[in-house]
């Protein structure tokens, strides 16, 4: 057939549901049971502001890791071969822990939650090997296209004093302290700005048991709270390269700051505009730069959302020689969605894809515990995911175009080039 058939109306669906409990210390718990196979999996997440890390960037990083270096009663080879044995998976970043395993071990996991966030030792030795194993790999990225690109990126955006733009280097690594390790700690590892996730084989009731005992020694304390300003939209479209002389393809990205809170209507509008651009390879982006001009091996678009602002974006890693006609078709498909409508058959195309992909979400008893976490933390209407099916349904070209325009702002793109600029930085001035 030559046109995508027609889908079927989207209706409200229902989702596995998150039991949910608070103790008395402020955490909150979300419990999804799933008792098809014997297993459990628990995440503590932190609820916190972005960090300007300033002359220690690197140190929230650090600390995390150390969370997991050991505790009074445990040295790390103890935790470790503790966790070989019962064939389970721990791991610690600054904003989580998390431990999972065979349901039997329940109680043991639980003991190694508990005992790595009540009584971790920050011990020096384990200090000094993740900081070498930093310093290693920021020389290791010194070399790298693609971390030189994100630094770029965010130092552009952002600006060095802002918590996305701010960037590592040697001598901020250097200057870290395992006592700022265990400051972040103390200040921000507090149960009232926590979220305990809980998936497989136990009952809400016996979680709470089991938390309520294990975790009555976490006290609650005030933690600082951190707030941006708004970043400001450049006032022209404009392109900022770092050269590696080396280099044999450019890595280019093109983008913006967008004013989309989670929950916004437009999102789903967004969704399958950016599906429509760049969402994968049947994407316009996909078969303009790779299949039709052979620019690249692939050239995407995105769009994120968090608790500062979020973002739209494009890139692709092209030949250096050919660099500013791929900025050219960039430029080129991002006002085809602003000044054409889509074709029915791309839009149906878009929203199967999406929906799809949702579908297959759905699957894994995550889904719900992260939708729980995700209504609990941005506020969002309880019925949020019931509907995101028939909120995708009903987004129309009209729709499209519309937040193309808003969000695809091509007369303020910041375009970023890492690349040899001998090849390249000519054509992009012309």
């Amino acid at each position: 057939r030559t046109t995508a058939p027609e889908p079927a109306p989207a209706r409200s669906i229902e989702l596995g549901s998150a039991a949910q409990f608070e103790l008395k210390n402020g955490l909150k718990v979300f419990v999804v049971e799933n008792h098809k196979l014997p297993r459990i999996s628990m995440s503590l997440i932190l609820d916190r502001d972005p960090i300007v890390e300033a002359s220690k960037a690197g140190y929230v990083s650090i600390a995390g890791d150390m969370i997991g270096a050991g505790t009074a009663g445990r040295t790390k080879a103890v935790l470790d071969e503790e966790v070989d044995f019962m064939g389970a998976n721990f791991g610690t970043s600054a904003s989580s822990i998390r431990v999972g395993g065979l349901s039997k071990y329940t109680d043991q996991l639980i003991d190694i939650l508990s005992d790595v966030l009540l009584n971790p030792t920050f011990p020096q030795e384990e200090f000094d090997k993740l900081k070498a194993q930093m310093l290693s790999g920021l020389q290791a990225n010194a070399d790298d296209p693609d971390a030189i690109s994100g630094n770029l990126r965010g130092a552009t955006l952002y600006g060095l004093a802002h918590p996305y733009g701010e960037v590592m280097t040697e001598s901020t690594v250097e200057a870290i302290t395992v006592e700022d390790c265990k400051a972040y700690f103390d200040t921000y590892f507090r149960p009232n700005i926590a979220y305990m996730v809980i998936i497989g084989d136990i009952t809400a009731k016996d979680a709470q048991k089991k938390l309520k005992k294990a975790l009555k020694k976490w006290a609650p304390a005030e933690v600082p709270q951190h707030a941006y300003a708004k970043t400001a939209v450049p006032a022209a479209q404009r392109v900022v390269m770092v050269d590696k002389p080396s280099a044999v393809q450019s890595v280019v990205w093109l983008g913006n700051i967008i004013d989309l809170p989670h929950g916004h209507p437009d999102i789903e509008p967004l969704r399958v505009a950016n599906q429509i651009l760049g969402g994968g390879m049947s994407g316009r982006l996909f078969t303009n730069l790779r299949e039709d001009k052979a620019f690249t091996y692939g050239a995407y678009s995105n769009f994120g959302v968090d608790e500062l602002n979020a973002t739209f974006g494009a890139s692709a890693k092209v030949r250096n020689e050919v660099t500013d006609s791929a900025i050219t078709e960039f430029l080129n498909e991002i006002g085809r969605m602003r000044t054409e409508a889509v074709s029915e058959d791309d839009l149906i195309a878009a929203k199967a894809s999406l929906s799809g992909s949702f579908g297959r979400s759905l699957e894994s008893p995550a889904s719900a515990a992260n939708f729980a976490l995700n209504i609990a933390r941005y506020d969002l209407s309880a019925d949020y995911y019931n509907n995101y099916l028939a909120r995708l349904d009903a987004v129309t070209a009209e729709d499209v175009l519309r937040v193309s325009n808003q969000y695809m702002d091509a007369d303020h793109l910041t375009i970023t080039v890492v690349g040899k600029a001998q090849d390249v930085a000519g054509k992009l001035s012309a």
